[in-house]
């Protein structure tokens, strides 16, 4: 207790207020400005961020677009490929009708 004043209140109490300035300083002089350089520097790397991000989402809308466009085509010419084949399908049906018509008759 020497140290810090022994028994004297007042002592005590400078002491303490200049541990408390000691902090305040410290807090001020050398945590506040490298804390603010960082938020500066974060918000600064977002906002460069942000127009490199927006134009991914739109190149995403965009490919997922082009990737709907392409699967319907698909399915479109998936649907005329088959409509076709059930056309010659039919055809064959009829001639072997036909045929057997034919034979039926004799």
């Amino acid at each position: 207790m020497i140290l810090f004043g022994g028994d004297n209140p007042r002592a005590i109490l400078v002491y303490g207020l200049v541990v408390l300035a000691i902090l305040a300083f410290s807090y001020f002089v050398i945590i506040k400005p490298i804390t603010d350089t960082t938020n500066n520097t974060v918000n600064n790397a977002f906002k460069q961020a942000a127009p490199l991000f927006q134009q991914g989402l739109k190149q995403e809308k965009q490919a997922a677009k082009q990737a709907q466009q392409q699967i319907q085509q698909a399915q479109q010419q998936s649907n005329a490929s088959a409509l076709q084949q059930a056309q010659q399908q039919l055809k064959q049906a009829q001639k072997q009708l036909k045929q057997a018509q034919a034979q039926a008759s004799k």
